[in-house]
């Protein structure tokens, strides 16, 4: 598997076993502390305090390993413990991450057929759909409906899921991208349908949601994570919304 494949299957590993692991099972223990080091490493915004739990997480990340494994680390272990100290004086590690330079090591092949643009809808033709939502007072004079948008790097696009704020009781919340608008000065703002946060699992390092009929608008320099998140349903029917860090 390729770096960006690994880092995908690491993410979505506890939602497809998960649900068999028994809460207390040790090795998924060293998992959920690998993940964290991982979801540190490469988050692009940190606080200071993050270096300290870093060295701490990469500590007992060691001590799990010859525990556990009944074995001596190897150098790539040795490597991780300067990850602390780059940290503290270069920044984030995700920026000195050589993942871009497999790109040029692989073959890609796209093809897109048609135009993206579905939809151009003028202030004489807005559907109920829309009249029936508090979209910004830019998008008033119209805008077009576009199956998806790259804005700034990253692709947004209907079936996603993102950050799109904070509920009353200070945790995130979430919604499912059912379409993305651009006015006529290049806005982007996105249709979302909210989903109800439940509860936070340790056990699956992720947040427990369901769906609701609530559907809001939102531009996209006001997500709380500019990052599309992982949406998946385990095992066990429950639906998750994993974060990056």
């Amino acid at each position: 598997m390729t770096a960006s494949e690994m880092r995908t299957f690491v993410r979505i590993f506890a939602l497809l076993v998960g649900d068999l692991v028994p809460d207390n099972d040790p090795i998924w223990k060293f998992y959920l502390i690998l993940r964290d080091i991982i979801e540190i490493v490469l988050c692009r915004q940190m606080q200071k305090e993050m270096i300290k739990i870093l060295k701490e997480r990469i500590s007992e990340h060691h001590r799990l390993y010859v525990i556990l494994f009944q074995d001596t680390l190897k150098p790539k272990h040795h490597h991780m413990v300067h990850y602390p100290s780059i940290l503290s004086r270069s920044g984030a590690l995700v920026n000195l991450a050589s993942l871009k330079q497999q790109l040029r090591c692989a073959y890609r092949f796209m093809t897109r057929k048609g135009l993206h643009t579905l939809l151009e809808v003028g202030p004489e033709e807005k559907p109920d759909y829309y009249n029936s939502l508090l979209l910004p007072i830019s998008f008033s004079n119209g805008f077009m409906q576009h199956a998806f948008v790259i804005f700034k790097g990253t692709l947004y696009k209907k079936g996603m899921c993102v950050a799109i704020g904070v509920d009353d009781d200070n945790g995130p919340e979430f919604g499912i991208i059912s379409s993305v608008l651009v006015n006529h000065n290049g806005t982007v703002c996105l249709m979302c349908n909210v989903l109800s946060c439940t509860m936070y699992s340790e056990h699956f390092h992720a947040y427990n949601v369901t769906k609701t009929a609530k559907i809001i608008s939102i531009l996209v320099t006001d997500l709380l994570d500019y990052l599309p998140l992982l949406f998946c349903k385990s095992n066990d029917g429950k639906q998750y919304v994993t974060l990056h860090h």
